[in-house]
């Protein structure tokens, strides 16, 4: 089965929303990007593209910063499901397949439904 290329996650609400609480839990945990950078051997400039979203963070990368910033991982994931659009009993676009739109219901993706973004629409 050929689905839908995906969009650049890099560009949904998700993906800020992401950076976002990344962001805060470097701030929660008092550091400045100096400081965390130096705990992860990088530049400075490397988490502020990073949380800039210049620079995409992969999930072995992700696993690191929170190590570095002393947070459970579950915690970001679960604060940027907590402010995503796609709630149970809503549901989303998975974009277009032979001109007919396609949308499941956002419960689905609880049950791990193969569902990547919140904003698949071509």
């Amino acid at each position: 089965m050929v689905m839908d290329r995906l969009p650049k996650s890099l560009y949904t609400p998700t993906y800020a929303r992401f950076l976002a609480e990344l962001k805060n839990a470097r701030i929660a945990a008092g550091l400045t990007q100096i400081e965390a950078a130096a705990r992860l051997g990088r530049p400075q400039s490397f988490i502020s593209k990073c949380e800039s979203g210049e620079r995409r963070i992969d999930v072995a990368e992700f696993l690191v910063f929170c190590r570095a910033f002393g947070i459970d991982p579950c915690e970001i994931i679960r604060a940027v499901e907590a402010r995503s659009s796609f709630k149970t009993g809503s549901s989303i676009s998975l974009g277009r397949r032979g001109g007919k739109n396609l949308r499941r219901d956002a419960g689905s993706i609880h049950a791990g439904q193969e569902v990547f973004s919140d904003s698949l629409t071509s």
